[in-house]
């Protein structure tokens, strides 16, 4: 059953990248013709935020904290509707200036090597967070049908090549669309078969089970976060009109919620199934529940290969075009076909690179997440760049932003390498607020020259 449903599952979102893509031109392949809904952007949004790797994170969060962890996400909403302000301007602002990036964008508003800081700090956590999403459902699938990761990780990464090589970005919107849908049908399986005690379901004193320091470092990681997505601002400069953009930032903190609510309820209907367990075993354990039928355990697999597949497909497209356009400074203009290739092949080599650490460097997979950590260290640059906090900076601003993010990122390095940011939520923090107060500093020095 297991093996039919994930034969399925491959085999749609292949048809799915196929269907959109016919007769599709080069701005579709690049950017989907700058013609996604609003709807579809926030789906894929939320479907790309929504990862594998933090799968089991939210059983356990549910297990042992009920609701307090949304709080994240009423961070996101905010950060994300901030981000919705200036999202129609952005939008026109991208058709302009031909954005494909977020760093093309900071290039142009704060700098050269804010820019270079920026592609660098995203291409890194790229290749950490496709590595993280192959070693989970490599170890998941391995655990609970047998399946050699040998076999499974790279059969999982010739999906992902095969259908980004049919359409492109085209194809990481539509996918996402239909892994959003699958992973929201979750929602159903606790109020099913996962038996749901409603005492706990309805418990919204659990909002506060992670005590009020906790819960505020919380609500500050997701307001960070928010615009600390790079594919969040490609997801606005693809969007078909203003309003749609404004939709996308709007919308797509709400569709994520909706896919980690259904985790959050499940791992709460796990306390009584299963009680006194190891909440970091949860995963593993579902499987060893008589009273789940075995298809629903086989939905349950698709549904986190297809969390782990979209965030996957997101950030190998984001890789591939950092870069051409920022790295390699590639002219689009002088040979599109040549530049849909370069993107092929830089795709199928990160997927390829991803897939060995995977296998290869297991041991040293809590490096690789801790290097996610960094992927928030930019967010000052994006709102700065986003909300033209200095339209005409000094010429001292972009290497003085550029010293900042090297202080934060060194920051960050000591404190995973010292265990720091596993202590709590609140040392988690750390890096990426620091990042913003110096960026602060920065602004607000710059601001004033520029009136004296």
């Amino acid at each position: 059953m297991t093996l039919i449903g994930l034969a399925g599952y491959f085999c749609v979102v292949i048809g799915v990248s196929w269907w959109y893509s016919r007769g599709q031109d080069f701005a579709g392949f690049v950017i989907g013709n700058r013609q996604i809904t609003g709807f579809q952007a926030a789906l894929s949004y939320g479907a790309g935020f929504r990862d594998a790797a933090f799968f089991s994170f939210w059983l356990m969060m549910g297990y042992l904290f009920g609701y307090a962890i949304l709080l994240l996400y009423v961070g996101l909403q905010i950060g994300l509707w901030i981000v919705g302000r200036v999202a129609p301007r952005l939008r026109e602002e991208a058709h302009q200036e031909g954005y494909i990036t977020p760093t093309q964008m900071i290039g142009k508003n704060v700098g050269s090597y804010s820019k270079i800081m920026t592609s660098l700090v995203i291409l890194a956590t790229n290749i950490s967070i496709i590595t993280a999403q192959f070693y989970v459902i490599g170890r998941i699938l391995a655990a609970t049908t047998g399946m050699d990761p040998v076999w499974v990780i790279p059969l999982v990464a010739l999906v992902i090549a095969v259908y980004l090589w049919i359409g492109g970005y085209i194809s990481v919107v539509r996918t996402d669309v239909v892994q959003a849908g699958i992973m929201l049908s979750l929602l159903v399986l606790p109020f099913t078969f996962f038996s749901l005690d409603m005492t706990d379901a309805l418990d919204w004193q659990s909002f506060g089970a992670l005590g009020w320091q906790e819960s505020l470092a919380v609500l500050v990681l997701g307001i960070i976060g928010a615009s600390g997505n790079a594919d969040l601002w490609q997801r606005i400069f693809s969007v078909k009109s203003a309003k749609a953009a404004q939709q996308t930032a709007w919308w797509g903190g709400s569709a994520a919620l909706l896919l980690t609510l259904a985790l959050l309820l499940i791992g709460i209907s796990l306390r009584h199934m299963l009680p006194n367990y190891n909440p970091a075993e949860l995963f593993t354990a579902i499987f060893t529940l008589q009273e789940i039928p075995t298809y629903i355990l086989a939905w349950l697999l698709v549904a986190v290969l297809a969390m782990g597949m979209s965030t996957t497909d997101t950030h190998a497209y984001l890789f591939s075009s950092i870069i051409l356009r920022d790295i390699l400074k590639y002219d689009p203009s002088k040979s599109r076909q040549r530049y849909v290739w370069l993107t092929r092949a830089l795709v199928a080599v990160l997927l390829s690179l991803a897939a060995l650490l995977a296998l290869k460097v297991s041991s040293l997979m809590d490096v690789l997440m801790g290097v996610v950590n960094i992927y928030n260290i930019p967010t000052a640059l994006y709102l700065i760049s986003a909300l033209r906090l200095v339209p005409h900076p000094p010429w001292w601003f972009d290497g003085a932003l550029t010293i900042t993010t090297l202080i934060s990122l060194a920051v960050l390095i000591y404190m995973f390498v010292e265990g720091y940011l596993s202590q709590s939520f609140t040392m988690a923090i750390v890096p990426s607020v620091l990042a913003m107060v110096l960026a602060g500093v920065v602004v607000i020095a710059a601001r004033i020259t520029r009136r004296t």
